[in-house]
């Protein structure tokens, strides 16, 4: 995962202490980054703060496509939790060209994340926002997300949830 310029912009992010301890925010930041999936950072840092049990699982609450001239591209809304935990919630696009047809049957029928999926093609992610926000999610990420070949296949936009700052690592 790429760390271009985006920690800075998230160091400058101002929040009420009282509201975000940003420190943990920044700390979850860093080790999302450290990861090449959402999905093995999350459960990593769940499995070190005892966030919830078993894998990380993805309940779609809407997914469509798009055709277009350079082929279709399909949106895909989760929410990840572990266990009975929500974690984060994200909207995924992809492109369906850059997936097998086993890839794209999984995705269409259920719980299995993205990042999960996908792992074949040694998915990569360069993240191109990051945000502390205050509130029940308390970091907002946007991110490309390539094969390993260097191919973009989606682009992902994740809000994680206060629940994953509220315990100690």
């Amino acid at each position: 995962m790429a760390k271009v310029g985006i920690l800075s912009a998230l160091e400058r992010t101002s929040a009420n202490p009282l509201d975000t301890p940003i420190s943990r925010v920044r700390e979850l930041y860093a080790h999302l980054l450290g990861h090449d999936t959402a999905t093995e950072g999350l459960m990593s840092w769940c499995a070190a703060c005892g966030l919830g049990e078993g894998p990380i699982s993805a309940e779609v609450y809407d997914m469509q496509g798009v055709r277009r001239r350079d082929g279709a591209i399909w949106s895909r809304r989760v929410m990840l939790s572990r266990g009975a935990v929500l974690l984060s919630c994200a909207e995924i696009r992809f492109r369906t060209d850059a997936l097998t047809p086993l890839m794209l049957q999984r995705l269409a029928q259920g719980s299995v994340p993205f990042g999960e999926i996908v792992k074949p093609l040694r998915p990569w992610r360069t993240v191109t926002f990051a945000s502390a926000l205050a509130g029940d999610s308390i970091l907002e990420l946007h991110a490309t997300v390539r094969a390993g070949t260097g191919l973009p296949i989606a682009r992902v936009r994740e809000a994680y949830r206060r629940v994953l700052i509220v315990g100690g690592v």
